[in-house]
């Protein structure tokens, strides 16, 4: 299915971001569910060809398990294969960012967990007002409470130490 990564797929120069994500029990309102995630999206497979995948992987206090892939529910428009890119998770809210791609969009996704499945769901943000439309090789920062809530973005310029 599009935007899986199957099972045995090695992927490089892709992203990932922790995400605590806390809410209401659906079957036990009353209840309180606290998740650590980690989500990698993006990269290059083995084929050398940019992928579009999205893993996710629940944080255990001693072990790591990924998702399967038929518990990832995605909706909205989801990025275009890209790699070299960056992800960030501000408030509740996961950001990716810039990379080799089809397109200089950037997207937000949130998570929510219904019971059975994660709900991933995707919008597009205008990448005019941000500045970090085009960006590759780069890392975004957040911190909300040293930066006021803001995203900055720390990148190389490709034209230090290169030979002409």
């Amino acid at each position: 299915p599009a935007g899986e990564t199957p099972a045995g797929i090695r992927r490089a120069r892709h992203a990932g971001v922790h995400a605590v994500i806390s809410q209401p029990d659906p079957l036990q309102p009353w209840l309180t569910e606290v998740f650590s995630l980690v989500l990698v999206f993006g990269g290059v497979g083995d084929d050398g060809r940019p992928l579009a995948s999205l893993e996710i992987l629940r944080v255990y206090s001693h072990t790591i398990v990924r998702v399967p892939a038929g518990s990832v529910i995605q909706t909205g428009p989801a990025p275009a294969p890209r790699f070299d890119l960056s992800m960030t998770w501000l408030n509740a809210r996961g950001y990716v960012l810039g990379g080799h791609a089809q397109d200089d969009t950037i997207y937000s996704f949130t998570v929510a967990f219904n019971g059975e499945s994660f709900i991933v769901a995707w919008s597009v943000l205008s990448p005019q007002s941000s500045g970090a439309a085009g960006r590759e090789r780069h890392v975004s920062v957040s911190t909300a409470m040293v930066f006021d809530a803001k995203l900055f973005f720390l990148a190389r310029d490709s034209s230090v130490g290169s030979e002409n």
